[in-house]
């Protein structure tokens, strides 16, 4: 018999929680400024040591664990009552509460006067660079009729909607390393995890029973499996690069931290499936899950060079031993 739990399932704000560590981890990968340039700035034969391998893997988990988020959306407003026009309202309102406190933090700590370009590079990231924010508020805004059209659809063809999707968007791109891309925006993206987290919300349990049928393994086991895979295809792709002196190799040896890999994508689903399993409550857990978004726009934003090169000055420490 299932346990019936009141209010939201803890393990699933549990793992909001580990994905918003798991952001943070990426944001100081991506952004940090190593070599005071890009991070792809580090990733050649001259330049790699193990603190670029330690940048490489802390860098694969931030896209997959936006996935998740989408795909929890999904699969809570699939069945949700509440007015999405609130919760974007709600939204806008914190990215542009955070986005004010952080311009106003940045301009004190990096001693800048305000400009008009000041204002041009504030508002420029407020609405195109922090792409998840931007991103989800469109999510949310055609959310109602998605929400429709995907609860009348009939399962059969949601089926093939959904397999013909995943063919285009991510085994194509993956096989190809990118090359091809038929889906390329963040919001396509959005919109197909959205459609993944519904699929598993209006037909509960039928992709886990069909799983372990198919493969005779559990969602933790597949989870384990990319995890290994992603982070084995890292290694194998640096030690090749080093041998043949390819910096073309170490900077694709990232390949799969893209949101729409099979890996990633593939992981992102088993994680999710995984920890809706273990179900029980936690006021507690429900409460802190809630601070998840402010946590990712308190360090988005203008916020970015404040913590990772005045705060921290990751790119200080990049040859350090205590890296």
């Amino acid at each position: 018999m299932e346990n019936k739990i009141q209010g939201r399932n803890s393990s699933i704000e549990l793992l909001r929680m580990l994905c918003m560590l798991l952001i943070v981890a990426h944001h100081y990968a991506y952004h940090g400024q190593w070599l005071n340039a890009g991070t792809d700035a580090i990733y050649t034969v001259e330049h790699f040591s193990l603190n670029v391998f330690f940048i490489q893997i802390m860098s694969l988990w931030g896209r997959l664990a936006a996935a998740v988020f989408i795909i929890i959306s999904g699969y809570y407003l699939i069945g949700s009552k509440k007015s999405v026009k609130n919760k974007c309202k709600s939204i806008l309102f914190l990215v542009l509460g955070y986005g004010i406190l952080g311009e106003l933090l940045y301009l004190v700590v990096t001693s800048t006067k305000i400009s008009t370009f000041e204002i041009e590079t504030f508002v420029y990231s407020l609405f195109v660079d922090q792409w998840f924010s931007v991103n989800y508020l469109v999510l949310l805004c055609v959310s109602p009729a998605l929400i429709y059209c995907l609860s009348t659809m009939p399962k059969e063809l949601f089926d093939k909607l959904l397999v013909a999707v995943l063919i285009f968007w991510s085994l194509i791109p993956t096989i190809s390393f990118g090359k091809i891309n038929y889906f390329s925006s963040d919001i396509d993206s959005f919109l197909i995890c959205f459609c993944l987290g519904a699929y598993i919300k209006l037909y509960e349990g039928e992709l886990t029973a069909y799983v372990r049928k198919k493969f005779r393994v559990g969602w933790d086991w597949i989870a384990w499996i990319c995890v290994v895979f992603m982070i084995g295809s890292v290694v194998v792709f640096d030690i090749v690069g080093l041998l043949l002196g390819s910096d073309t190799l170490i900077r694709v040896a990232t390949t799969f931290l893209q949101l729409n890999r099979v890996p990633a994508i593939l992981l992102a689903v088993a994680l999710f499936e995984s920890f809706k399993q273990k179900k029980y409550c936690s006021n507690m857990i429900n409460r802190l899950s809630k601070s998840t978004f402010a946590v990712y726009l308190l360090h988005e934003g203008r916020m970015r060079d404040v913590i990772w090169n005045h705060c921290f000055a990751n790119s200080q420490y990049f040859e350090s031993k205590l890296f």
